[in-house]
């Protein structure tokens, strides 16, 4: 069985399929056109309830890659380099698929560009390209035009044309293959194609519906800053000055272009997306070929008075995920179970028929291979289990004056609950009587995390209660059946 992933970056779960969930998104934009994604999702499972276990790129991937979770990996931002603090002997997820077979393709981004993770090719892929920068110091975002395109293809597009090119090549190949393809849009800068800048006439978009801090969030929340990833074009560093935290609004134009080039983006890469799927129903593969499609986080657009990814906020850590499986999924099927991307290795490798990776220890420290997810196949065959986890986990971390934090998050169906506590390297193990800062949201009468009710007396047995469950980690969320594998 074939595996082709495709990965986005920084892409919400603003999809045509997902706006049956806009009473618990109220993010989501429902005029978002996305035609491929909608045909994807009928063809297979859309999972509602998918989180990143981290609000950034380069932390978020890694944990993926590995099946750990961020305080296992120790990769927070872009650096250090897994192997550096894992050793080179610890298993990634295609470097797993190889030993196994398959040919491996790393295109596009993979891990983060740099650090290091340009040199795992050897290890991970037989084939590695990595899909470069786009930077624009002026704009965060511009739109690009068709004969710009011709003379010089976004990297997008080259992308696309060599993933076609693998599938094409194999179809004569008899070893399967393991293909990761890394977009890189909606990530800044937002170069897109002027042609999908059209499908969204300016008069039409509007600013988010909760430009501003939460009610009840403490000015010392290390949670609350500035990115500066959104904030270094020209155009958004002028903004500056207008986004403090009295005042979370930047300028009407400059939010009302951002978020419009943010939809062009997305149906670019609905485009994009439909293109690989043509060319592997074409191909005459699709039979015998695992598709998923995923994110490794969202993004701000001025959702909670902020602009950005990298907050402990669930418009930056819930993302989509549609999965095929021939013979295994039914069409336009949906599951509300809890998923997190630390759980798509082991799923992978269960789909695949590859011998099952272990469950890892509470400190896995030492371990080469081991896995801190949960395979889901028995929910994408419809034999799912009657007990199943009952709360992911996801972290973050800040520096606030001149201190660095790590924010740790537990989400049960009713609460996002975040304790910021001074960073320690790994696991915390000896947890402080009291947090730098709390963050309680109800997530039935408030979806958009509006109002923190952190120091609300009526809740205090709740706080204690998602407190003990947020100290005792992700092992505590998992049925005994699963622990016992």
């Amino acid at each position: 069985m074939n595996v082709l992933f495709m990965m986005m970056d920084g892409f919400r779960t603003e999809i045509g399929a997902y706006m049956h969930l806009i009473k618990e998104q109220p993010w989501l934009n429902v005029k978002v056109k996305t035609p491929n994604l909608d045909k994807l999702a009928k063809e297979g499972m859309l999972f509602e309830r998918a989180f990143a276990n981290f609000g950034r790129c380069s932390a978020s991937r890694t944990s993926m890659f590995v099946g750990r979770r961020p305080d296992s990996t120790h990769v927070y931002d872009g650096v250090p380099w897994l192997r550096d603090i894992l050793g080179e002997t610890i298993i990634t997820l295609p470097q797993y698929f190889k030993q196994n077979g398959y040919r491996t393709y790393g295109l596009g981004k993979s891990y983060c560009p740099g650090y290091g993770s340009d040199n795992d090719e050897t290890k991970s892929w037989d084939v590695m390209w990595k899909i470069g920068a786009e930077d624009d110091e002026e704009s965060s975002w511009k739109a690009y035009s068709q004969e710009e395109r011709e003379d010089e293809p976004l990297l997008d597009d080259v992308l696309l044309d060599k993933v076609q090119d693998v599938i094409d090549h194999s179809k004569n190949r008899e070893e399967p293959f393991f293909l990761f393809s890394g977009f890189k849009r909606p990530h800044l800068p937002m170069i897109v194609p002027e042609k999908y800048l059209d499908l969204y006439p300016v008069a039409e978009i509007r600013r988010a519906p909760n430009e501003y801090r939460p009610n009840n969030t403490l000015d010392i929340n290390p949670g609350y800053h500035d990115n500066d990833e959104f904030f270094y074009a020209d155009d958004m560093n002028k903004s500056r000055h207008n986004y403090n935290s009295d005042n979370m609004a930047i300028e009407e134009d400059m939010a009302i272009g951002l978020r419009r080039a943010y939809y062009a983006c997305v149906s670019y890469i609905d485009d994009l997306i439909g293109g690989v799927m043509k060319k592997l129903d074409a191909s005459g593969l699709r039979k015998n070929t695992i598709v998923l499609f995923a994110a490794d986080h969202g993004v701000h657009l001025g959702e909670n008075g902020l602009w950005g990814k990298d907050t402990s906020f669930e418009v930056s850590t819930r993302i989509p995920l549609i999965m095929t499986i021939p013979g295994v999924t039914k069409p336009n099927t949906r599951a509300r179970n809890f998923v997190e991307l630390v759980d798509v290795f082991p799923t992978l490798v269960e789909a695949a028929q590859l011998p099952p990776i272990p469950l890892c220890p509470e400190v896995s420290t030492g371990w080469e291979f081991c896995t801190e997810g949960v395979s889901f196949l028995s929910i994408l065959n419809g034999t799912e289990p009657k007990h199943w986890k009952n709360r992911v986990f996801w972290q973050g971390r800040w520096e606030h004056e001149d201190e660095r934090f790590r924010a740790l998050t537990v989400r049960t169906d009713d609460y996002r609950y975040t304790e910021y506590v001074l960073h320690t390297d790994g696991k915390v193990i000896h947890w402080p009587d009291s947090p730098k800062a709390t963050e309680l949201y109800y997530k039935p009468t408030d979806p958009g995390e509006n109002n923190n009710l952190w120091n609300n007396a009526s809740y205090a047995s709740v706080i204690q209660e998602l407190s003990q469950k947020l100290h005792k980690g992700w092992r505590s969320g998992l049925p005994e059946k699963i622990l016992e594998r």
